[in-house]
């Protein structure tokens, strides 16, 4: 997918955290219910076990088998609900996953939108200082001219060596502010 350079609003964004937000009441709300199935399916089964061997044991007694195959029957359907709310409780246990992750992601989004205006401003000084940096250098470069041996005067070569050493003092500085302001600028980018 080729990447158009429009930019999603935050409205938008914050619409979808809504949306993820009651999506995830639902899935905590499916979660709890298969919770409560899992504690109720043993006694369930219990009652079908039971009402099994009241039929076995009723065979004879027609009216008495009917009514406890027909709870048998009632008791089955009731398992096969509880069993389906803890097949739904699993789905919703790998689904809020997505959730959680969509949080953090909505977390670092609204971060990134309120460094903007921070990110901007050393954008700014940080191509103010390349230009200081590039001035430096073109500096540096003019006094290794002038230091070059025999083409200028031992005063022009002696008065180039200080300027070469003062320029290289402020590289240092310059680069070192430089760093600075980069390393601030990819922190609030994180």
């Amino acid at each position: 997918m080729s990447n158009t350079g429009k930019k999603v609003s935050m409205a938008v964004i914050d619409v979808l955290k809504s949306i993820m937000d009651d999506k995830a009441k639902k899935l905590q709300a499916t979660i709890a219910d298969g919770r409560r199935a899992k504690s109720e399916e043993p006694l369930i089964c219990e009652q079908i076990t039971a009402l099994q061997r009241f039929v076995v044991n009723s065979r004879y007694d027609r009216n008495e088998m009917q009514e406890a195959e027909s709870d048998l029957a009632d008791y089955e359907q009731q398992a096969a609900g509880i069993r389906a709310k803890i097949n739904r409780a699993g789905n919703a246990e790998r689904d809020i996953v997505w959730v959680d992750k969509f949080n953090v992601s909505y977390a670092q989004i609204k971060q990134r939108i309120k460094n903007q205006p921070r990110i901007n401003i050393l954008k700014e000084q940080l191509a103010a200082i390349e230009s200081d940096i590039a001035k430096i250098e073109h500096g540096i470069d003019i006094c290794e001219l002038n230091m070059a041996p025999g083409v200028y005067s031992d005063e022009v070569a002696q008065q180039a060596q200080e300027d070469m050493k003062k320029y290289q003092r402020e590289y240092a500085s310059v680069v070192e502010r430089w760093r600075r302001v980069a390393n601030e600028i990819r922190e609030l980018e994180r």
